[in-house]
């Protein structure tokens, strides 16, 4: 499983995978995800591309991002 940053948007991609074969996560992975790292401190989020960082609130990132997902697989409103 995997976050990945995306700077441009601020924003963290969930996918399972290798390399191009990336499958969703189901809403209940993204929910393990967030509450894993809800007793975590960390304000940056680092990538492998180093235009990809979040180099601020990446945690509120990852929530918005987290909730973003399910409204699109259409799990929340």
């Amino acid at each position: 499983m995997e976050a990945r940053a995306s700077l441009a948007h601020r924003r963290v991609r969930f996918a399972e995978g290798l390399d191009q074969d990336y499958r969703p996560l189901s809403a209940r992975m993204i929910d393990n995800v967030v509450d894993a790292i809800e007793p975590l401190r960390f304000d940056r989020m680092y990538s492998h591309f180093r235009h990809r960082e979040i180099k601020s609130d990446a945690k509120g990132a990852v929530r918005r991002s987290a909730e973003r997902y399910k409204q699109a697989i259409g799990l929340q409103n």
